[in-house]
């Protein structure tokens, strides 16, 4: 299994339609693919919610692209962060992460990050310099699938994965 993790500066940068669209091309691909979620939220109570959610959530929309399983999972720690990571991913080939704590628990094998030069308060800059693949955001619909298209071919090949049989 191989960890893809997708960061951004700010909330609202397009991480879950960039998400989204991966998981399409990968499973387009032949690819088994999984994607979570996590947050850590100071001051909240721990919980896990399975998807698909419900109607529109972050989790029923990557189950739409194909996605084998969705969670969300906060935590006020980063400790319940790193259970998670350890906990959730099962026999898929490649497992998407949307998350900025992702990039420091995890050993990526593709790190994107999604720039937004208005924000603020970037969150994680230096993630940038470490990304295999940067994106301006926020994302439309159009750039994130160019985008996810190009990181499928780019994980495929930096895999040295075969595309499998069908």
């Amino acid at each position: 299994m191989r960890n893809i993790v997708v960061a951004a500066a700010c909330s609202k940068a397009g991480k879950t339609l960039f998400s989204s669209a991966l998981v399409a091309e990968l499973v387009r691909l032949g690819f088994r693919v999984s994607a979570f979620k996590l947050a850590h939220k100071p001051g909240e109570p721990p919980w896990t919610e399975h998807g698909p959610g419900r109607g529109n959530s972050d989790t029923a929309r990557l189950i739409a692209a194909g996605a084998l399983r969705t969670a969300l999972v906060r935590s006020p720690d980063v400790r319940g962060l790193d259970r998670a990571i350890e906990e959730l991913p099962g026999d898929e080939d490649f497992c998407v992460w949307e998350s900025n704590a992702a990039a420091t628990l995890t050993n990526p094998h593709y790190l994107v990050y999604i720039a937004v030069r208005l924000c603020p308060d970037p969150k994680d800059a230096e993630l940038e310099e470490r990304a295999d693949q940067v994106l301006t955001g926020p994302l439309s619909e159009c750039t994130a699938a160019l985008a996810a298209k190009e990181a499928a071919a780019a994980l495929a090949s930096r895999a040295r994965v075969r595309r499998p049989s069908k």
